[in-house]
């Protein structure tokens, strides 16, 4: 059995795989998409009207301030 210091450990270092893993697969899906992209440093992408960061998959409409998360929601959204 796990300590609980153990166990936040484990927690901490599989968000980190995800977060490494969504980065790598971000290029892949856009290209494939054939969506366009200006690359920032971090992981941040600007996908006109959207700030996008890979890690996370978090993506913000640069007028209205709204959040979404998931790079297939910013690529429907995209597609609207």
């Amino acid at each position: 059995m796990w300590s609980e210091a153990e166990w936040w450990n484990k927690v901490t270092e599989n968000s980190k795989w995800k977060r490494n893993k969504n980065m790598v697969t971000t290029k892949t899906i856009l290209d494939k998409e054939g969506i366009e992209y200006i690359e920032k440093p971090n992981g941040h992408y600007i996908i006109e009207p959207y700030n996008f960061w890979s890690s996370t998959w978090l993506f913000i409409h640069k007028k209205t301030n709204k959040r979404w998360r998931g790079i297939f929601n910013l690529i429907k959204k995209l597609k609207e």
